[in-house]
């Protein structure tokens, strides 16, 4: 062991002084920062109620971590940000009235006012879209959770629906409804919506869930052109399988895509009262076998074969592509 002996009374003139070196994650904020800052999107923060340091923190913080929001505070001041915007407020109480402020009708309708201009002014093409919708599961006893049965699945929710722009996905606008809404009553008023916030729309792509009469010839008296699913328990649906199921098995009618073969056969059809279109016949042959094998697997062995046995077994496979263009057989797909 060894022991020094030292004199410390020649230093005690100099002041002890601690230089503690601080430890930040730098590259992903400062990288989404100057992003935010090229592309103007941090302009359209702005219009969003509350504070500005704090709305950008958040936003960050969203983006970057997969973590529960208890976590911000702690993130906040162990990273590049708090130095970005050193007025942001991440403790728990200030973070509930800033989510306060921005679920309010008058930032989300200023935000995306904001947000829709500045897609616009980047030349970005909004006037071919997609709407689809998402449960999101809910149990807090507010106005709008509601039980909801979404192609048989029943569950406590909100329905949101987001808009986006057909080719890159980006995403346009989003509303939200109860969980109790079917999507098929919800286009009138998202179309509605759209418009009051200068959305040209020229096409849509519109899921299964979506398609009705009304819908259609709302479509069709807006001059929206369109491609939807054809849900498979209506009239329109089972009467084009039951006349077409027998010759649709046809080379002309073979169509390859992607690594599918699908048989495609094009009608010209009433979509609605007074609103003609095309309907596309398909029959997916990988999706032909695996329903057929799903329903094997689930059958009666004690039980006959029956004429509607038969029917259902002959129907496995098939869907169809809605259009109020005539498209060839070759680009429906591509197009749905």
């Amino acid at each position: 062991d060894l022991y020094f002996d030292v004199d410390e009374s020649k230093y005690s003139s100099s002041p002890v002084t601690h230089s503690p070196s601080l430890i930040l994650s730098f590259g992903d904020v400062w990288f989404l920062n100057e992003y935010l800052k090229s592309t103007g999107l941090l302009e359209c923060l702005k219009a969003v109620d509350g504070q500005f340091d704090t709305v950008v923190s958040l936003v960050m913080y969203y983006i970057l971590n997969q973590l529960a929001l208890v976590h911000a505070q702690d993130w906040y001041e162990s990273s590049y940000v708090s130095y970005l915007y050193p007025k942001a407020r991440m403790d728990s109480q200030r973070l509930s009235e800033q989510l306060s402020l921005i679920g309010s009708e008058e930032s989300y309708r200023s935000f995306f006012k904001s947000y829709i201009g500045w897609m616009k002014n980047d030349q970005e093409n909004i006037d071919n879209i997609l709407v689809d919708s998402t449960g999101l599961p809910n149990s807090i006893h507010f106005p709008l959770t509601a039980v909801s049965n979404h192609n048989g699945k029943i569950s406590n929710e909100i329905r949101l629906i987001y808009v986006t722009q057909e080719e890159t996905g980006i995403p346009i606008y989003l509303r939200y409804v109860c969980g109790s809404i079917p999507d098929v009553l919800t286009i009138p008023a998202t179309i509605k919506e759209l418009k009051e916030m200068s959305v040209p729309i020229k096409e849509v792509l519109l899921d299964a869930g979506y398609y009705s009469e009304k819908n259609v010839i709302r479509l069709y008296t807006e001059n929206v052109k369109f491609v939807c699913r054809v849900k498979e328990n209506l009239r329109l649906f089972k009467e084009l399988v039951s006349i077409h199921r027998k010759e649709i098995e046809n080379q002309d009618n073979l169509v390859k895509f992607g690594k599918r073969l699908v048989f495609i056969k094009a009608r010209a059809v009433n979509l609605a009262p007074n609103c003609p279109g095309y309907a596309y016949i398909c029959l997916d042959l990988a999706r032909r076998a695996s329903e057929s094998m799903n329903m094997l697997n689930h059958l009666d062995p004690d039980s006959g074969t029956s004429t509607e046995l038969f029917e259902k077994l002959e129907s496995e496979g098939f869907f169809i592509l809605a259009s109020s263009n005539e498209l060839a057989i070759e680009e429906i797909l591509p197009v749905y």
